[in-house]
């Protein structure tokens, strides 16, 4: 992670999947979705890296026990 920005490794099929996404606005706030209901483009691994990293990052702000 790079300032407030998510960077990654280049692999292309995460950019790839990456790219396919686009942001909703919805009552409950924004999230991350495909352009359309039938939409073909795949964005599976954008999701699960968001999801990886969302759960880092609620892991990293718990204060250690030691």
């Amino acid at each position: 992670m790079v300032g407030d920005g998510l960077t990654h490794s280049g692999d292309p099929r995460l950019a790839r999947h990456m790219g396919n996404t686009v942001l909703k606005q919805e009552s409950r706030g924004v999230r991350i979705t495909e352009d359309g209901k039938y939409s073909k483009r795949r964005i599976d691994l954008a999701v699960s890296t968001l999801m990886a990293f969302d759960l880092a990052a609620a892991a990293a702000s718990v204060p250690s026990s030691d």
